[in-house]
């Protein structure tokens, strides 16, 4: 199985700690050193299948111009840790990488404030030549994954994710959409094969407030038999469900849940990661894989706290 990320708008991950809270409108002192790392929803997925979870035939596509200051910082992140990457350039030469800003707290709330930059203008062209490029991997025959993720910068006004999903499906090609507002909605309407909306993107598709449980299970529902595609729904430390072709199934984390809904960053890319590993890579069930998905995160949450507190 061949996996393939695709990330419009990556990120440049500055983090740091601060000793307690953190207050608005003051100084807040930094905790040890600043670290950074590329960062995006399809770059984090294809990290944890190439480094954790050992699909080696991982290729991760994004768009950055290696020229301007940010883009370089991406790549040379991304090539320091082993990862088989595509930087397309964007058609607008002066875009540059947005950088995202994480600032996580040591008190006992360990919550973590996030400030996302906003990405890079993406045009016709642009989407052209993520397709042509990605069409030259999947003509061998193997069997193909691509995964479609993260959402779209608010600059851009074509539909981005709808003719990439129509195009490779039609050449046989797996499709999966993590993305959330009107990138879901135009995405969706292409009936990829698998979404995996957290509660809140759930939300804004139905255009209400839903309450994790019931409600969300019994909208799910909806979505698969409007468009066909399986569902995963994720609500932080709360338990995971499939909706789709395989019936409905609940997973509930286990550990303290109030650890593993504070922030972390990257655990539903990691739950998407090993549920695809899983799910199409080895051939198990969607209830395992949803099993093993729900743990992996957990486990990755876990070692996220430890390491912010461990941070001097």
């Amino acid at each position: 199985m061949k996996f393939i990320t695709f990330t419009p708008s990556p990120a440049l991950d500055l983090t740091f700690s601060v000793c307690g809270a953190l207050h608005e409108g003051e100084l807040n002192r930094a905790k040890g050193d600043m670290s950074f790392a590329a960062g995006g929803k399809g770059i984090n997925v294809s990290r944890c299948l190439v480094k954790e979870l050992g699909c080696a035939d991982t290729q991760t596509f994004f768009y950055a111009n290696r020229k301007k200051p940010f883009g370089k910082l991406l790549c040379s992140a991304l090539k320091k840790e082993g990862i088989q990457f595509t930087a397309l350039p964007y058609s607008d030469r002066e875009a540059d990488t947005r950088v995202c800003v994480k600032v996580s707290s040591d008190n006992d709330n360990k919550k973590t404030t996030e400030i996302n930059g906003r990405g890079g203008t993406i045009r016709e062209e642009d989407i052209e030549r993520f397709i042509s490029s990605v069409s030259d991997l999947v003509t061998s025959g193997e069997k193909t994954l691509l995964m479609l993720c993260g959402s779209i910068p608010q600059t851009v006004e074509i539909p981005v994710y709808n003719p990439v999903i129509k195009l490779m499906k039609s050449c046989g090609v797996i499709c999966v959409l993590d993305s959330s507002g009107y990138s879901l909605r135009e995405g969706i309407s292409a009936r990829p094969d698998l979404i995996k909306p957290n509660l809140s993107e759930l939300s804004q598709l139905a255009g209400r407030r839903l309450r994790h449980g019931a409600e969300a299970v019994d909208f799910s529902k909806e979505l698969f038999n409007s468009f066909g595609c399986d569902i995963l729904l994720t609500n932080g430390g709360k338990a995971a469900y499939y909706v789709g072709k395989e019936g409905c199934f609940e997973c509930t984390p286990k550990g303290d849940s109030n650890s593993l809904s504070t922030g972390c960053v990257g655990c539903g890319d990691a739950f998407l990661a090993s549920y695809v590993s899983s799910r199409y890579g080895a051939g198990k069930s969607a209830e395992q894989s949803l099993n093993e998905a729900t743990a992996f995160a957990s486990d990755k949450a876990k070692r996220y706290i430890e390491d912010v507190l461990s941070r001097a």
